[in-house]
C-alpha cells in the first residue's frame, strides 16, 4: 500500500498508539456525515470573517457556504466567540489564517503528499527583546470534548508553524489554543515542542515500518507488534477499522468474559453476581464506552458491506418502515384545503414559540432594533420553567461537582447525628 496519508494531524492520536491503523484502514472508504459537512461549513465561515475585508459570523446567516451547507442562526454565537477570540488574540501580532504547514523534516517524511496540515489560526505574538510566542488556534464543532494539553494534532500544526517562521521569527514559547464552545490553552516551551518533535519521527518510523512488514511476517506477531493492545476511546474513537481490529475483538472478548462464537451461540454464560462484583465495576464501567462505539462501528461495517453487495453469512438487508407523511408541495396543499373552507384551527398547527427561541428575538444585527427588548425578555423569564438535570455518571476526572442523591445525604445526617436515632 502506498505510504501516502499515513501522518493526517487530526488522526495522530490514532496512528501514535497504533503503527497498525493505516494497514487496517486500507480499502474502508471514509464516511461523510451531516455533522463533519456542518463542521466544515463553520470553520469556512470563521476562516472568511477572519480574512480581510472582515466580517461577522451572522453576515452568514440563510446563506450557502463552499460545500453547500446553508449557514444557521444557532452557529452564530460560538463561530463569534472564536472570531473575536482569535482577533483579540492577534492584536499587536501577525494572524495567518488557514496556514499549510509542513511537518515532514521532524518525522522523517520524504512523500511529498503527507505530512501536512492546516492550521485554522496561528499567530506570531511579540514579547520582549524581539522575542515571539507562537500561538496556534484550532476550531472545534464536535461534541466529544478535546484536550488541549500536550493535543498531538496542535503539536504537529505547531512543528510545521515554528519550522516555517523560525527562520524570520525568534521564537521562545508555544501556545496550543482550541476553542471548543469556548477557548482553553495550553503553553509549553519550545524544547517540548521539539522533544514532542523527536517522539513523533519515532512514532512515524514504527508506522511505516509496520506498512512494510504487513504480509511479509506471520499476521499474529505483525498484529502483536503493530496493533494498539490497549484500546481507548481516545486512540480508537474515529478509526475506520474498528469493527474488524483484531485487538478491539480480543479486548471486548476478555472484558465481557466470554468469546464471540459462545456469545453468539447462546453457550456463554455470565454470572450475574460475578458481573457486579464491586472491585470489577469501575474498570467494566471504563470499558463501556468503547464497548458501546465497537458496537457501532460493528454494524455500520456490516450495513456498509450488505449496501457494497458484499456478502455477511447470516445477515441480509430488509427495507424498515416508511418515512412519515409529508406533502409534496406544501403550498400546493395549503391552497387545496383553503379551497376547502377549513377554519384555520383545522388548518394549522399553531403553538407559542419556545423560550430559546423568544431570547433569539433579543438580538439584532448591529444598527437594528431587537423584536423583544430588555425589559420585555425581563417580564417573560417570570413565565419560563425547566426540568431538573438528571443525575448521570461521570468519571472522577470531570470537572463537575459530585452530586449527592437526596435519600444518601439523609442517610448520611441520619447517621452522623446520634440523637436523631432518639426520635
Amino acid at each position: 500500500m502506498s505510504h501516502a496519508k499515513l501522518f493526517s494531524p487530526s488522526k495522530a492520536e490514532g496512528w501514535f498508539a497504533c503503527a497498525g491503523r493505516a494497514v487496517l484502514e486500507s480499502g474502508i472508504p471514509d464516511k461523510s456525515s451531516g455533522y463533519s459537512d456542518d463542521g466544515t461549513a463553520r470553520h469556512d465561515v470563521c476562516a472568511v470573517c477572519l480574512t480581510p475585508p472582515e466580517s461577522n459570523a451572522r453576515d452568514w446567516v440563510d446563506r450557502a457556504t463552499s460545500n453547500g451547507v446553508v449557514y444557521k442562526a444557532d452557529w452564530v454565537d460560538e463561530d463569534q466567540d472564536y472570531i473575536d477570540t482569535v482577533r483579540a488574540m492577534a492584536v499587536g501580532g501577525v494572524l495567518f489564517v488557514e496556514q499549510k504547514v509542513d511537518f515532514r523534516r521532524f518525522i522523517e517524511c520524504t512523500d511529498p503528499d503527507d505530512g501536512f496540515g492546516t492550521g485554522d489560526a496561528v499567530i506570531l505574538k511579540p514579547l520582549v527583546d524581539d522575542t515571539y510566542e507562537l500561538v496556534v488556534i484550532d476550531r472545534k464543532t464536535g461534541y466529544h470534548e478535546v484536550a488541549v494539553e500536550r493535543n498531538k494534532q496542535l503539536l504537529l500544526y505547531a512543528l510545521g508553524a515554528y519550522d516555517e517562521h523560525s527562520l524570520v521569527y525568534d521564537i521562545r514559547r508555544v501556545r496550543l489554543v482550541i476553542h471548543q464552545r469556548s477557548a482553553r490553552e495550553w503553553d509549553c516551551s519550545v524544547e517540548d515542542l521539539l522533544a514532542f518533535g523527536k517522539e513523533a519521527r519515532s512514532r512515524a518510523i514504527t508506522v511505516i515500518n509496520a506498512v512494510s512488514m504487513h504480509g511479509k511476517v506471520e499476521q499474529a506477531e505483525w498484529e502483536r507488534t503493530f496493533l494498539n493492545q490497549h484500546p481507548s476511546e481516545d486512540a480508537c474513537r474515529y478509526c475506520k477499522a474498528m469493527a474488524t481490529c483484531p485487538s478491539m475483538q480480543s479486548f471486548v472478548q476478555s472484558t465481557v468474559g466470554a468469546d464471540f462464537e459462545a456469545m453468539a451461540t447462546g453457550e456463554a454464560v455470565i454470572d450475574p453476581e460475578k458481573v457486579n462484583e464491586p472491585d470489577k465495576l469501575p474498570l467494566q464501567m471504563s470499558a463501556a464506552g468503547l464497548i458501546e462505539d465497537w458496537i457501532k462501528a460493528v454494524r455500520a461495517e456490516v450495513e456498509r458491506r450488505l449496501l457494497a453487495g458484499t456478502d455477511v453469512p447470516g445477515w441480509k438487508l430488509v427495507l424498515g418502515k416508511a418515512g412519515a407523511r409529508a406533502w409534496r408541495d406544501a403550498e400546493v396543499a395549503e391552497a387545496t384545503l383553503k379551497s376547502m373552507r377549513l377554519k384555520v384551527e383545522d388548518m394549522y398547527d399553531l403553538k407559542v414559540i419556545s423560550p430559546t427561541s423568544a431570547e433569539k428575538l433579543t438580538k439584532a444585527p448591529e444598527g437594528a432594533k431587537p423584536r423583544i427588548g430588555k425589559r420585555q425578555w425581563a417580564s417573560l423569564q417570570a413565565h419560563i420553567t425547566r426540568s431538573d438535570p438528571k443525575p448521570s455518571v461521570a468519571p472522577e476526572a470531570d470537572k463537575r461537582d459530585r452530586y449527592t442523591p437526596p435519600n444518601v445525604a439523609d442517610d448520611f445526617n441520619a447517621e452522623a447525628d446520634p440523637a436523631s436515632s432518639l426520635c
